[in-house]
Parts: C-alpha cells; structure tokens; sequence
C-alpha cells in the first residue's frame, strides 16, 4: 500500500492546492498548480480540469475552455457529470465550443466505462478477533489503499477494514461513485472476496465526500446485506440527494465541516436523517476534509455501533 514517487507527487500537490482554493485564493491556487513540474502524466485529465476551474473563477473563460480542448486533443477525458455539474464551470456552459468537448469527453467515458469491471478492494485485519466489518468508499478522484490507510484505526476497535474501489471512472486515472447500481455491484463483488465468516460481522459502511454519499445510499438503499451503521466523512449531497423519508432507524454518525459549504447544504436539510437516528456532528474550523482526531473519533464510534445489541 506504499504509495509511488508519483502518486505522493500528485497528493501533496492537491494538498497543497485544495485549501487556496477553498479560501477562494483561485489565482494562488493556479499559480501553485502550474509550478508543478514533476511527473504527474497518470493524473493529467485530473490536473487539466483543475486548471479549467480555476482559469474560468479567475474569468479567464476562453483559456479555460482552451485548456479542456488541448487536453481532449491529448488523449484526456472527463465524465460529463464532472463538467455538467461542476459550479466552477458554469461559465463555460453554452459558450462557442463547450458542447463539442462536453459531446466528445462523453463519448470516451461510456466507451471506457461500458467495459469497466469491479477493482480488488484493500483489506486491513485487526490483531485481535474481529468483531465487525467497515466497508469504505473512497471521495471522488481517491484510491482504495488511501483510504484503507485513512481507516486503520478502525482495526484497533476490533473491524476488518474493506476499502472498495469504484470502477467508475471519471477521467482516465480516477474513479467515483457516480452510478448508485455499479456502486452496489462493486460493494457486493468486494464483499465476496471475503472468507464467509468475515462477510457475516456486524456490519458498517462508511466513506468520504462521495464516497460518504454512496455509503449512505447503500446503507438505506434495497440491498439484502444488512448495515448496522453508518460513519461519514464529509458526505458530498446536493439538498435533492439528501433523504427525507426513511423507512427504518439510521444508527451512526456523519462528522460535517462547518466551513464545508457541501455540509452547510446537508445540515440544512437532515431533518429526516436526525430523525432516523443519524448524528450529524458540525465541527467549527473545518472544511471539507478529515478532522485532525479522526482516529479517536472512529475508534469511539465503531465500539457503540459494533457493541452488542439487546
């Protein structure tokens, strides 16, 4: 699970990138994105739709627009919820060539996604008897072994750790969990790697950003494996993917950042979420991202959710 010179490369520079972003430094954050100058080929759709966001929020729309044509011309592509949805872009919607690299970017992704098959998840084992399973989905753009390392800790509270890798992809180095159906499939293919006894553990899903969205999806979705809990991180959820009925109780909680503008949407709007039994915990200071004593927070949380029950 050891990460490459190139895989740290490109996480220290979007670590280093995320926060000017969101302190809205978008020309910072541009100027810290072309100073780059390692090897970062694998991730060069991912880089190149950073970019477009941060030319078209510094009003640099026709370079912005220029750049995602020169990466199609290069080989790239981009899932088209990534640019339909996208706020940053929104400036380009409509404008004299956006729908023939949004037409084109489509094409390759459901060319490359019609044949995607589920990825080999990353498993951590406790020392001890396990007591329960986590099943974790990565954020948008992340990686299973990342993540898994993210969860460690849940194996000193007695779980085995899966981390599930969404087959899905959005560029063609990084994956998400745009489709609920795949994102089952790929949880179910991931669960029957497992040994029997350990597919039957009390079960929690948890996950981060959109991956926090697909847990929470799974967890109160039709699916016949049952979820004692969920733990979210982060959870990315417009106000129309939040739930407002449920048919059942929702143990766990969801930590939000309260300078997380993705969390400010989720808060507002969980009423029925609160109300199933889900604890949504605003945390001051923080953005969309990990709380530092993440740790100690899932070890706390893990112990109630996989305590016995009655």
């Amino acid at each position: 699970m050891t990460e490459t010179g190139a895989e740290a490369r490109y996480d220290a520079l979007f670590a280093s990138v995320f926060p000017l972003y969101q302190e809205g430094r978008y020309a910072d954050a541009l100027a810290r994105l072309d100073e780059e100058r390692g090897d970062l080929a694998e991730w060069s759709a991912q880089v190149t739709e950073v970019r477009a966001c941060l030319l078209a929020l510094t009003g640099q729309l026709d370079a912005a627009l220029s750049a995602l044509r020169a990466g199609l011309d290069a080989g790239e592509w981009w899932d088209p919820h990534l640019l339909e949805r996208d706020p940053d872009l929104a400036e380009l919607r409509g404008r004299p060539g956006y729908d023939d690299v949004l037409r084109e970017s489509a094409a390759r992704a459901a060319a490359y996604n019609a044949g995607a098959a589920p990825q080999p998840p990353v498993v951590l084992w406790p020392d001890g008897p396990a007591r329960g399973l986590l099943v974790v989905l990565h954020g948008s753009g992340g990686r299973p072994a990342r993540m898994a390392q993210q969860w460690a800790a849940g194996t000193a509270a007695g779980a085995v750790v899966l981390a599930v890798a969404a087959s899905h992809r959005t560029t063609p180095a990084t994956a998400s969990w745009v489709d609920i159906d795949t994102g089952r499939r790929d949880i179910r293919a991931a669960l029957d790697t497992l040994d029997a006894e350990s597919a039957a553990l009390p079960l929690v899903a948890g996950g981060f950003s959109a991956g926090g969205r697909a847990a929470l999806q799974w967890a109160v979705g039709a699916d016949p494996v049952p979820v004692r809990g969920v733990l979210l991180v982060a959870p990315s959820l417009l106000p129309e993917q939040v739930p407002q009925q449920l048919d059942g109780p929702l143990r766990g909680l969801a930590l939000v950042g309260g300078e997380d503008p993705m969390g400010v949407r989720m808060l507002t709007r969980g009423g029925a979420l609160t109300r199933a039994g889900l604890v949504i915990e605003e945390l001051p200071g923080v953005g969309h991202a990990y709380p530092d004593d993440f740790d100690a927070r899932l070890r706390r949380a893990l112990g109630e959710l996989l305590a016995p029950v009655g």
